[in-house]
């Protein structure tokens, strides 16, 4: 709804009159025609404020006052832009989703003024944030292995995001060659829920004891604006390969195989029968522990909401969460699960590095990783008064 006041003084509403009386034809002069709405600029909600000053054949200089729900906003001279005796202005300011305004101009100049008031209603719901972006990568391989032994790496890649992504090529450093997609599977589109199966082989080297070695993967999207972007993720496998016991007869001297040695044993030594070692942090490791394995989970791309960062795997004794640099969490026990709560807020604009070391069991012969993943504290559009004219 819009209401309009023209107000004049004596002086200048006498010569009006005239000016009606003496040359009907004469439009009237010096009065401004405002609208306000309530749009979106750049995906936020602002109040907008539009006015036409019509006919000012003399004077220009126009003062203006806004008001807001009764709130001051703007009082000040008017930067009309003049296209003869017409002029118009815009003058806008960020508002709320959801509510409803009332805004009110008055404008004065040396023979007179005008006054407006508009009721806005409910400003518009920005756009939902983009779809965003995830990937998954699960290594699987065999148990053990033996030395010159062929061995089978298999690899599922799955989109847990919210938007189609172009896959690149798993990398891993023990594949004979680049892994393949298994056969049957001839989707292209790496759509959200998808997942994309491969292979790889390898030939276990003369000498391994054990074989460690970690998979990545990528996936990159184009976003309606912007750079494009990158999502990656690692997964990681070991197992042993036991020693080849020697061929032939023991050498003269030596009791049967199965004999048990005569003498005391070593200090230390277990007495037969021993079910295995209770470690410190409590519970049993058998004899032969599972090679340990460890993968860190966590959101990448801009983050503005906290998140946690996870590790999942086995025979870890030790997980330290590292933020840029900084100690934030160390975790001790043999679990499954360790996690960290990291806040954006915290860090300042722009990329940062979770980094995350773990420890093995020493049992496991498994030695030390090292996890990381980055994400970024983005700064949000600031939507600043304009003035146009």
């Amino acid at each position: 709804m819009h209401r309009q006041f023209l107000s004049r003084t004596p002086l200048a509403a006498a010569v009006a009159v005239l000016s009606v009386l003496l040359v009907p034809a004469v439009a009237e002069a010096h009065h401004v025609n405002s609208q306000a709405t309530c749009v979106l600029v750049n995906g936020q909600p602002t109040l907008e404020l539009t006015a036409d000053f019509v006919n000012f054949s003399s004077t220009k200089d126009v003062h203006g006052k806004i008001t807001v729900d009764g709130i001051e906003r703007f009082n000040g001279p008017v930067p009309v832009s003049w296209d003869g005796n017409n002029g118009t202005w815009a003058w806008t300011r960020p508002a709320t989703a959801g509510e409803s305004y009332v805004v009110a101009a008055k404008w004065t100049w040396s023979s007179g003024s005008d006054w407006q008031e508009h009721e806005v209603p409910e400003c518009p719901e920005p756009p939902s944030p983009p779809a965003a972006p995830g990937i998954e990568l699960t290594k699987s391989g065999p148990a053990s292995g033996e030395v010159g032994q062929t061995v089978t790496y298999s690899f599922a890649v799955r989109n847990t995001g919210d938007v189609t992504l172009v896959l690149g090529d798993i990398a891993d450093d023990k594949c004979s060659d680049t892994p393949v997609r298994n056969a049957g599977e001839t989707d292209t589109s790496f759509d959200p829920g998808d997942t994309f199966n491969f292979t790889c082989s390898y030939v276990v080297p003369a000498g391994a004891t054990t074989v460690v070695n970690t998979a990545a993967v990528c996936g990159t999207y184009a976003p309606p604006q912007g750079p494009p972007q990158e999502v990656c993720d690692t997964d990681d496998h070991s197992f042993p390969v036991p020693s080849t016991p020697p061929t032939g007869n023991p050498p003269t001297g030596n009791p049967p195989a199965g004999t048990p040695p005569t003498g005391n044993p070593p200090a230390g030594t277990p007495p037969a029968g021993t079910p295995g070692i209770t470690p410190p942090a409590g519970g049993v490791l058998t004899e032969t522990a599972l090679p340990g394995r460890a993968r860190l989970r966590g959101p990448s791309g801009c983050i503005t909401r906290t998140f946690r960062a996870r590790v999942r795997g086995r025979s870890i004794a030790r997980v330290r969460f590292f933020v840029d640099g900084e100690l934030v969490k160390t975790e001790r026990g043999t679990q499954r699960i360790y996690t960290v709560k990291v806040r954006p807020r915290r860090y300042g604009f722009g990329r940062h590095r979770v980094t995350v070391r773990v420890r093995f069991v020493a049992a496991s012969g498994t030695p030390a990783r090292t996890l990381r993943l980055t994400f970024s504290r983005c700064r949000q559009q600031v939507i600043t008064p304009r003035f146009t004219g």
